[in-house]
């Protein structure tokens, strides 16, 4: 499959699918946040603490962590694929929201 220009910069740059997986994994500790009365304002901030089993959140950000890292490499997959003509390209957050893994299987 030949890609325009602009579908060519689009897969190699992915500046949306950055910003849509970044508010994906967001979601996630948003309502963690919610649900538990806690402030990680990101999942950087949840990796300080996955080396402190002690620490009430401890599963919660060793599992946030570990889906941030299945959600990046899935969008290196998507973009690999989109790339190779092996899928379409998504068109819309929805469509790379659902190639994306989901959290504890549910989001």
């Amino acid at each position: 499959m030949k890609h325009t220009t602009a579908e060519m910069l689009a897969i190699v740059n992915l500046p949306l699918a950055e910003k849509y997986t970044e508010n994906h994994v967001k979601k996630v500790i948003n309502a963690h946040n919610k649900k538990y009365s806690v402030r990680f304002d990101s999942v950087h901030n949840c990796a300080s603490y996955i080396n402190s089993p002690t620490y009430t959140h401890y599963q919660f950000c060793r599992d946030v962590w570990d889906f941030n890292v299945n959600c990046w490499e899935a969008g290196r997959q998507i973009q690999m694929d989109v790339s190779l003509g092996n899928i379409p390209m998504p068109l819309t957050e929805d469509e790379y929201l659902s190639l994306l893994p989901t959290y504890g299987g549910v989001l």
